[in-house]
C-alpha cells in the first residue's frame, strides 16, 4: 500500500482477497480509458461478513458513515450472503478504510 501506484500486483492482490479486500476497475470506463491510453480506473471492495445474520445498529452506522466518506458512489450494500459491500474505495482510502471499518473489532 506505500507505493503509488493506483492498483495492487498480481501477488498482492491474492493476499488482500484472504481479508476481504478485492481491486476492480471501473468497466463503464475501461474502452475509453484504452483509447486514450490511459490505465483503468481502479478501486477496491471491500467485503466483511455479518456473523450469524446479525447487524447491530452501530455497526450499520459506521459502514454507512465509511460508505458516505470513502466510497465512489455513496453507498454499501447488503447481500444475501451475509456481507456488507463497499465498492469504489481509492487505494490511498483503503488503510483508513479499514482501520475505520474496524472489521475485527466489530465482527469478531
Amino acid at each position: 500500500m506505500q507505493d503509488e501506484e493506483p492498483y495492487f500486483s498480481e501477488d498482492n492482490i491474492q493476499v488482500l482477497k484472504f481479508h476481504g479486500v478485492y481491486q476492480q476497475d471501473d468497466r463503464d470506463l475501461r474502452a475509453q480509458l484504452k483509447i486514450e491510453g490511459k490505465e483503468r480506473h481502479y478501486s477496491m471492495m471491500i467485503r466483511a461478513r455479518i456473523p450469524g445474520d446479525v447487524l447491530t445498529s452501530d455497526q450499520y452506522l459506521v459502514f454507512n458513515k465509511l460508505a458516505d466518506d470513502y466510497t465512489d458512489y455513496k453507498n454499501m450494500l447488503i447481500t444475501t450472503r451475509q456481507t456488507l459491500q463497499l465498492h469504489g474505495i481509492l487505494k490511498g482510502d483503503l488503510k483508513t478504510t479499514l482501520k475505520k471499518a474496524g472489521v475485527g473489532e466489530h465482527f469478531a
